[in-house]
């Protein structure tokens, strides 16, 4: 079994050892060596049974896997940093129900929960978040840092930049281009291209707004 530390002791950290653990109920893989998160050390000392320990108490040294357990791009980004000061290997994480393709790419750093379903010949960046339940359809390119919340359908030949979070229940007609740093609020339909570093809300209104370079 190899040696693992989740990065964020957050809802989407006990998710991850919740993953693991259906992982290794099928094939032992993992042993969680404990979760990465300074600020909740503070408040307790386990989490789900798992121990909380200090990014301070790290040994680089140590061969260890290491995964992020956030869905903020920005957030994400600091954290992956911290992994790779501390010389930790980034490892993959996926549901056993996920049929894999012999010619999808999945990339270090991502994480696919349980009821997702992806299509052949798509490609995940790294660091990519793929939540509960998500269709990612076929020739499909989903950027670095993105990350897909539950219940998303997304049509083939679709591409999503880097470092954007696809609100729940959202859904993208084929063949859409999403540019980098971009928000697609809960519920929405996407229907058309949609520019870097904007925001689309309201469902089929598309309310476009600019957003901040990261």
């Amino acid at each position: 079994m190899k040696n693992i530390m989740i990065f964020s002791g957050g809802t989407i950290g006990r998710e991850v050892i919740k993953l693991i653990h259906e992982i290794n109920s099928v094939k032992k893989k993992w042993n969680i060596k404990g979760v990465v998160d300074d600020q909740l050390l503070r408040k307790r000392d386990k989490i789900d049974g798992v121990r909380i320990v200090s990014s301070k108490k790290i040994n680089k040294n140590d061969k260890l896997y290491a995964i992020c357990a956030v869905g903020d791009p920005k957030t994400k980004k600091k954290i992956i940093e911290q992994i790779n000061s501390c010389n930790l290997k980034l490892a993959a994480l996926l549901h056993p129900s996920l049929h894999v393709y012999e010619d999808t790419k999945i990339s270090e750093g991502s994480i696919v929960f349980a009821n997702s379903q992806i299509g052949h010949t798509t490609n995940l960046g790294k660091n990519v978040l793929i939540s509960f339940a998500a269709d990612v359809g076929h020739n499909v390119k989903i950027g670095s840092y993105t990350s897909i919340m539950p219940s998303v359908s997304i049509g083939g030949y679709c591409t999503i930049g880097d470092s954007c979070v696809v609100g729940a229940g959202v859904n993208i007609r084929p063949k859409i281009k999403i540019e980098q740093n971009c928000v697609l609020g809960i519920g929405s339909t996407i229907m058309h291209n949609v520019k870097k570093n904007s925001s689309v809300l309201n469902g089929t209104r598309n309310i476009i707004l600019k957003r901040k370079k990261i």
